[in-house]
């Protein structure tokens, strides 16, 4: 079981890092959208 857990723990963990940096890097570019508009 551990064999098993264990490489699907550290994938889960690899794929919520890319997810959260995908959504940092939308809201970066939202942002700067907004402040071009505001301009």
């Amino acid at each position: 079981m551990n064999s098993v857990d264990s490489p699907s723990l550290s994938n889960f963990s690899h794929s919520a890092e890319l997810f959260v940096d995908s959504n940092n890097r939308e809201a970066e570019t939202l942002s700067s959208d907004d402040e071009e508009q505001v301009s």
